[in-house]
């Protein structure tokens, strides 16, 4: 009996100790800290203290999400800074001068919005223009502009004219156009260099490209490529001292063919890779400095913008959709509704649809082999 109820006992603290690790293994444990939903991949200061509008279908490559917005507004600008952060802009004018308006942000790619109140009430339709980093723009006449520096939750208002140096930040960092402190100045227009306070330095001399139809930097500044046309010949220029000096890169004659659009000058990140595109014909330069010619971009017709991706890779995007160029090969593999693109860099574009709808945009990860491309849509209850 003693013998028994001793295994007995013994049985039951064994089990007892089992039961003990079982339940302490199955516990739900987490460190201390915010949630997963605040990770680190939102900058800091950006984090949204509002309750974000549920997510959309679960296959990440389509994220469709309903705006907390009011029923029925649509869509006029969907607009993203990188692959995280986004701002959609909803207008309804229902009269002259009675615009209602409304302004979201996403944080995480367009899985969710959240709204952002406007500091004014709109008379007429509303401008949006995103800038690097947490830089927004909203133009509303006749009131004025109004500039955001944390992602849309503050704005400071300026007069309309002259346009504040901010709105600089939201385009190229050279652009072909009259300054702002001479807008009818006489051709031809000469290039200027946007500073990293928006401020505009007019550079003196001019890029020897007869028809100046482009301009293009790398990433680090290091050269500044030009691109023009003059009898029937296409003329590229580049130079080393950000614009202030120029010296002929090639001269590619290509007769009546670019008498239509003009040639799209696309320069690689790294400057490695510098490439022509056009109406059924592209180029692309060589480390001797010679124009070498791609075959295979006779089937990408009616361009409308090229990113060079590096690596030899070539975005382009026109009425027949989007495509890349690796080496020679064409190859038809962006979806066949993007029409138009915008580099965000870090390796992200975004893609505009050809039917016009500002209501849904593509998102690429362009920055391996195996590119993302991700579809976006924002719409009213």
């Amino acid at each position: 009996m003693v013998r028994r109820r001793r295994a007995t006992v013994a049985f039951c603290a064994a089990a007892l100790a089992v039961a003990a690790l079982l339940g302490s293994g199955c516990k739900p444990t987490r460190a201390p800290g915010p949630d997963v939903a605040e990770s680190a991949a939102v900058p800091e200061g950006l984090r949204p203290t509002e309750a974000p509008t549920p997510a959309g279908p679960d296959n990440p490559l389509d994220r469709r999400a309903t705006a907390p917005v009011p029923a029925g507004f649509p869509v006029t600008d969907l607009e993203f800074v990188d692959a995280d952060q986004g701002y959609a802009l909803f207008q309804r004018c229902d009269q002259p001068r009675a615009c209602r308006v409304a302004l979201v942000v996403t944080l995480d790619g367009g899985n969710s919005w959240i709204e952002r109140p406007l500091p004014f009430t709109p008379q007429s339709r509303v401008a949006l223009r995103v800038g690097p980093g947490t830089l927004l723009l909203l133009r509303a006449e006749p009131i004025g502009w109004f500039v955001s520096r944390d992602s849309g939750r503050t704005f400071e208002q300026r007069p309309l004219q002259p346009p504040p140096l901010e709105a600089n930040l939201t385009g190229p960092r050279y652009v072909h156009r009259c300054p702002s402190s001479n807008p009818a100045c006489p051709a031809p227009r000469p290039v200027l260099a946007i500073g990293g306070d928006g401020v505009e330095a007019v550079r003196t001399a001019f890029p020897p490209v007869g028809d100046l139809t482009g301009l293009q930097a790398d990433g680090g500044g290091t050269k500044l490529w030009a691109v023009g046309r003059h009898a029937g010949t296409v003329l590229v220029a580049v130079s080393a001292d950000q614009g202030r000096s120029w010296i002929p890169a090639g001269a590619i004659p290509l007769g009546p063919s670019i008498l239509g659009d003009p040639p799209i000058l696309a320069v690689s990140s790294s400057g490695a890779d510098v490439w022509l595109a056009g109406n059924g014909y592209g180029f692309r330069r060589a480390a001797d400095g010679r124009w070498s010619p791609v075959p295979a971009m006779k089937d990408a017709t009616d361009l409308r913008s090229a990113v060079a991706l590096g690596h030899d890779v070539l975005l382009l995007a026109g009425t027949r959709g989007a495509s890349t160029v690796t080496g020679d090969r064409w190859v038809p593999d962006a979806p066949p509704e993007v029409a138009a693109l915008r580099d965000l860099g870090g390796g992200v574009v975004q893609g505009y649809l050809a039917s016009g709808s500002a209501d849904t945009v593509w998102l690429c990860r362009c920055d391996s082999p195996d590119r993302q491309w991700i579809r976006v849509a924002v719409m009213a209850p």
